[in-house]
């Protein structure tokens, strides 16, 4: 599962980003032919900026002022302290298959992946300043997080790793500072943001795949690294466009092989990677080496050597038929992505929002996720640090349930006929022999034999059952020939 990264910002005037940022989304450029620039440095976005009359593109006398907490048009000082933290960097990366797209698909292509992940990330900003964001009010021990009502971000989208490979990403720079609820300035609850990365992270990648899905039709493969990437992309051509990600492995084990004793199996800790990844980070190539036809001749002599050409990714796209008809959660993985991101026996909201996010391979769009999960339990309206933990147990399907009515949807109308069905599966006085034949891949022989062998008392509670089975299959659109026309016949026969 992909993590937000998330930096502090203490640089004030925001330099960095409106400096030639323009020219790393110049692969979409290049295909579209010669002519003047279409892509700005940077875009304002939050409900904050608008407040501030900040919209549009990104100009560096706004973004200046915001870093430094002061309003954008008169300069007046919107906060009572500076403090160290100008703002906060929030990094929302494609998977690598998906720049692969946005770099040798072709022009429909690549224009699809940017507008996907655009949307992606909007969705994830949407959830920090309504989930993740808030600021410290009261004192003592009255001082709790609050919600916002509104961030000033600016978001900036890059097209190019410093390796000058195909890397789709956007930098979301938040001021450290949002409004309270009477409307007061004050800096943001930077610990928020920190325990809500992992959601944020999983949001932005389970909208990016649905969203990606229905303007192309692609499908998902989980890789053995636990991310998911486009089927149609080769494995080799990832691996040749990722010499970041090599640089980084390299050096992890370089240092890890002297480090550790002979013989041990190097394994590097997240504060290892993290080393790794500022050890090799390099300044950027020079502007000329980034011009979009030197990048794209580049990327495709790249892909040549490993036997790949752009028309094979452009006929494996065209080849494939709608997407997902049924967005359902894998069960297993989303235990799995629960326990792993809890180190406790209960889950926050955004350690369920995480898990859910993750378990969805088709994807499914951000609110749905995040409607889908206020169904799964009952949750206070904390924000940031603030949110309270519920039993995990709560949150899980029964294994009784899924073996009846299959894996939970992710669509919030479906998962409450779902979660109806499932109240009366685990209520029904039925021993486990009594639910042989009813599980949606049990032939017509199972049921009969099922039946069959059941004792009266047991009878009843057995039809009941299947009713209820057979009523949610149906509504949830798995079964339009209902069991109870079987079980009819069955017991006629007996």
């Amino acid at each position: 599962m992909a993590v937000l990264r998330i930096a502090r910002l203490t640089d004030r005037n925001g330099r960095y980003y409106l400096t030639d940022l323009a020219e790393e989304l110049g692969a979409v450029r290049a295909l579209r032919g010669p002519g003047p620039s279409q892509v700005s440095p940077g875009r304002w976005m939050g409900a904050g900026s608008d407040g501030l009359g900040l919209s549009g593109p990104v100009d560096a006398q706004g973004l200046a002022a915001v870093l430094s907490g002061c309003h954008p048009r008169t300069g007046h000082p919107l906060r009572r302290r500076a403090g160290t933290v100008a703002g906060y960097d929030l990094v929302f990366a494609a998977p690598k298959s998906v720049s692969v797209l946005y770099g040798l698909g072709g022009e429909t292509a690549a224009a699809a992946a940017l507008d996907a992940h655009r949307a992606a990330v909007e969705a994830a900003v949407d959830y920090v300043a309504t989930r993740a964001a808030a600021v410290r009010v009261g004192s003592g021990e009255d001082r709790r997080p609050r919600p916002l009502r509104g961030l000033a971000a600016a978001c900036f989208d890059h097209g190019v790793s410093r390796s000058l490979d195909p890397h789709l990403h956007t930098h979301v720079v938040l001021a450290n500072m949002g409004q309270d609820g009477v409307g007061w300035w004050r800096a943001l609850d930077g610990r928020g943001l920190d325990a809500h990365a992992r959601a944020a992270g999983a949001l932005y990648d389970a909208h990016l795949r649905h969203a990606l899905g229905e303007r192309t039709g692609a499908r998902w493969t989980r890789r053995q690294s636990g991310t998911y990437e486009l089927a149609s992309v080769d494995p080799l051509v990832i691996g040749a466009l990722s010499g970041r990600s090599a640089e980084i492995r390299q050096h992890l084990h370089r240092r890890l092989a002297t480090a550790g004793p002979e013989g041990a199996e190097p394994t590097p800790s997240s504060l290892a990677r993290s080393v790794a990844w500022a050890a090799t980070r390099e300044e950027k190539g020079a502007p000329a080496e980034r011009t979009p036809l030197l990048l794209r001749r580049r990327w495709e002599r790249v892909a040549a050597d490993v036997g790949w050409e752009r028309a094979d990714l452009s006929r494996a796209l065209a080849t494939l038929g709608p997407p997902h008809s049924r967005a359902v959660v894998d069960e297993h993985r989303f235990a799995a992505a629960l326990h792993q991101g809890t180190l406790h026996a209960g889950a926050a909201r955004r350690d369920v929002v995480a898990a859910w996010a993750d378990a969805v391979v088709a994807g499914a769009p951000a609110g749905d996720v995040e409607r889908c999960v206020d169904g799964l339990a009952r949750w206070e309206g904390a924000v940031g640090v603030g949110e309270p933990a519920r039993s995990r147990s709560e949150v899980m399907a029964s294994p009784r349930s899924v073996h009846l009515l299959g894996p939970r949807p992710a669509v919030p109308a479906a998962l409450v006929v779902w979660q109806a069905a499932a109240q009366e599966v685990d209520r029904a006085p039925v021993h486990r022999g009594a639910l042989a034949g009813l599980a949606p891949d049990d032939d017509r022989t199972t049921r009969r034999e099922a039946l069959a062998s059941l004792p009266v008392s047991q009878l009843a509670a057995r039809i009941e059952l299947e009713r209820v089975v057979a009523d949610a299959r149906r509504r949830l659109g798995l079964d339009r020939s209902p069991l109870r026309r079987e079980t009819g016949r069955t017991l006629e026969r007996g």
